[in-house]
């Protein structure tokens, strides 16, 4: 009796989880976004990418209704391991009434302000079809917020004919 009391709390353990309407497994989804990058521009890190041309089986794609960001913050700068549940749903770009980021033909473009000095910032990106199911990832890419660099070492100065050319190793 009590091996078999355990079995059913196991199997009922396991049915736990999130919940969506059922698809049919020949449902074919949007492919990553393309292009995906993010840049610093003054106070925000902007967020910009290109809408799939295909599903996930390298066929045209017929329909995408929006676009998901998902974020993850740390704190430092060193490059640090993410799971993917460090992630969170950071903004919801529905195609046909975007609230949040831009819509330029294919392109989209989301800034983020909401920024903290000494962070990095991770970014990963999905479109979903019309039911709201996500397609595949686009790369997990990062920023530091608020770090400055170090000054160039080994300047050097060259005169010219009314010119000086500057030159030094690159800072990384």
């Amino acid at each position: 009796k009590t091996l078999l009391l355990l079995l059913c709390l196991l199997l009922l353990a396991s049915a736990c989880g999130k919940k969506m309407t059922p698809f049919a497994p020949d449902r074919v989804l949007p492919a990553a976004v393309r292009d995906f990058q993010v840049t610093q521009d003054g106070n925000a890190l902007v967020l910009t990418w290109l809408l799939p041309r295909e599903n996930l089986l390298g066929q045209p794609l017929t329909q995408v209704q929006g676009c998901r960001v998902y974020r993850a913050a740390m704190k430092g700068v060193s490059p640090e391991a993410l799971g993917s549940g460090d992630f969170v749903l950071y903004a919801d770009i529905d195609l046909a009434y975007p609230q949040k980021g831009e819509v330029r033909g294919e392109a989209l473009i989301f800034q983020d302000r909401k920024l903290s000095p000494d962070h990095r910032y991770y970014y990963r990106v999905a479109a979903y079809d019309q039911d709201g199911y996500l397609g595949g990832w686009s790369p997990t890419l990062n920023h530091v917020w608020g770090w400055l660099p170090w000054a160039p070492k080994d300047l050097k100065a060259a005169a010219g004919d009314k010119v000086v050319a500057l030159s030094w190793p690159p800072v990384t």
